[in-house]
């Protein structure tokens, strides 16, 4: 019966988020958790759910520790791209309290891991958010770097540095 019911406030708290509502995908996943015996795959994914319910709900330091304790078991478990994927929601949060030097740390951190996994798509959404917290910063210079380290995923993108420059507004291609 109480796996019945994780299934159910699981897929409640789905429909929920996927109405927007937020504060009560954030109370399914939290009954969710409860009936849990512990850290498994199943509950990093559900606590990660629960963080992204709590961020835009306005709870932004439960996110932040949801995304924390996700991290944490996820590498207990051993499982690097659910890691990766606590460490990006925590860099966003940072980047978006203004904590630049925390989000680039955690990026930086979350790229690490997808590199060893070999994910070019999940690296690039780690350099993306590196990219978007150098751009932050005003350190164009670092956004060039992560740009350049993105066209090596994607050599079809074209010539980094006209890229870059653009999107930073300082050359235009022509």
């Amino acid at each position: 019966e109480p796996l019945r019911a994780r299934e159910r406030y699981r897929a409640g708290a789905r429909q929920a988020a996927a109405r927007h509502a937020h504060a009560e995908a954030a109370e399914l996943l939290r009954a969710y958790l409860r009936l849990g015996q512990g850290p498994d795959a199943e509950g990093v994914e559900a606590r990660l759910e629960l963080a992204e319910a709590l961020a835009p709900a306005g709870h932004r330091e439960q996110a932040l520790e949801e995304y924390r304790i996700a991290g944490a078991e996820a590498e207990a478990l051993g499982l690097p791209a659910l890691q990766s994927t606590g460490l990006l929601g925590q860099s966003t949060l940072r980047r978006e309290a203004g904590e630049m030097e925390e989000a680039r740390r955690l990026a930086q951190q979350a790229l690490e891991l997808e590199r060893g996994l070999g994910s070019r798509r999940r690296q690039g959404v780690m350099l993306n958010e590196l990219g978007v917290v150098a751009s932050q910063q005003s350190r164009f210079d670092h956004v060039l770097e992560v740009g350049i380290s993105h066209a090596v995923l994607r050599p079809s993108a074209g010539h980094p540095d006209r890229r870059i420059r653009h999107r930073c507004g300082r050359r235009r291609d022509r």
